[in-house]
C-alpha cells in the first residue's frame, strides 16, 4: 500500500502526506452518528488548524422515513461550548439517499476538551471524535 495515499474512497479526503505540519488528520472507521439502521452518517476524517475544525462523512439514507436533515444543522461539540459552522462541500448532495463531503467549523482556541459530532437538527447519536486539546 501507498503510504502516501489515503486508503478512503471519497475524493473529497485528502490524504496525510497532503496536509501542511500544522494540521491535525484522523481517519476513522467505526464513528457513526445514527438515528436508525437506515439513516446514519459515517464520520471518516476529522481535520483540524489553527482556523477551522472540517469533519469528513458519508450520510446514508433508505428515505423510508423522509429525506435526510440538513446537515449543515449537523453540531460540532467540545466540551466547554459550540463551535460554530462555517460552510459545508459535499460531492454528493442528495436529501434522499446521501451525503458524501465534508462540513467546516471555525476553530475556537477557547473552547478545550473532546470534540464530540452529532449528525442533523435531532434524534442522530453523538460520537467522540477526538480526545484532547490541540495546542497549536
Amino acid at each position: 500500500m501507498d503510504n502516501n495515499k489515503s486508503n478512503l474512497t471519497n475524493d473529497s479526503i485528502p490524504s496525510p502526506a497532503s496536509l501542511p505540519p500544522n494540521y491535525i488528520y484522523l481517519q476513522f472507521n467505526d464513528k457513526t452518528s445514527k438515528y436508525n439502521d437506515d439513516y446514519y452518517c459515517d464520520v471518516v476524517a476529522f481535520e483540524m488548524n489553527e482556523t477551522e475544525v472540517k469533519i469528513h462523512i458519508i450520510m446514508k439514507s433508505n428515505n423510508t422515513l423522509g429525506q435526510i436533515q440538513d446537515p449543515k444543522s449537523s453540531k460540532l461539540l467540545v466540551e466547554s461550548g459550540r463551535l460554530n459552522f462555517k460552510n459545508a462541500e459535499f460531492t454528493k448532495a442528495d436529501p434522499n439517499s446521501g451525503y458524501e463531503g465534508y462540513l467546516s467549523y471555525h476553530y475556537n482556541p477557547k473552547l478545550v476538551g473532546n470534540y464530540f459530532f452529532t449528525f442533523g437538527q435531532f434524534g442522530y447519536s453523538t460520537v467522540t471524535l477526538y480526545n484532547s486539546t490541540p495546542v497549536f
